[in-house]
């Protein structure tokens, strides 16, 4: 979920925008891997039926996860409904690949016809659940994993800054 901004601490807010951390960001490769979707339940075209639609995206701010696709009807406002941060853009298309699979199944037909979005009305519930599923079956291949929160970014965000102090490059 976004992180309110009004419920940051000053002190956060500050190190949001030091010039230390936004030069750290740009040396990081973090990826947020982002479950997006309306604000509200929208009726299916053509018909009365209620749906939910959602989609995986990858973005470096998670806040523009969701841009709209060329000719994508701006009728409902999208939101990004929950994310993820990884390590690199590598990372970031492994776990989106691993969601969508969890999502849309393995059917190339029926992703390209449904161009991504699924119907999954308790998302909240299901996040969770799909995340460690897809994080378990890129780990049963043998590849790493490793997704935080957005306090697990500030922290590693702080921990390169230390890190780049200590050896004299800043």
């Amino acid at each position: 979920m976004l992180i309110d901004q009004d419920s940051l601490s000053d002190e956060i807010l500050r190190f949001k925008a030091s010039h230390g951390f936004r030069r750290a960001i740009d040396q990081l490769d973090f990826m947020a891997v982002c479950l997006v979707g309306y604000t509200e339940p929208v009726v299916k075209p053509g018909s009365n039926r209620i749906v939910y639609p959602v989609s995986i995206r990858t973005s470096r701010d998670p806040e523009n996860a969701t841009k709209r696709e060329a000719g994508a009807l701006a009728v409902h406002d999208l939101a990004t409904l929950e994310y993820v941060w990884v390590e690199s853009e590598a990372h970031a298309k492994r776990l989106k690949d691993a969601l969508d699979v969890a999502l849309l199944g393995e059917d190339a037909s029926m992703v390209r016809l449904l161009r991504s979005w699924r119907d999954l009305q308790e998302w909240k519930t299901a996040w969770p659940i799909l995340l460690a599923d897809a994080t378990q079956n890129i780990r049963s291949r043998g590849e790493k994993m490793v997704h935080f929160d957005e306090k697990g970014r500030l922290r590693r965000v702080r921990e390169f800054m230390r890190q780049e102090v200590i050896a004299g490059r800043w």
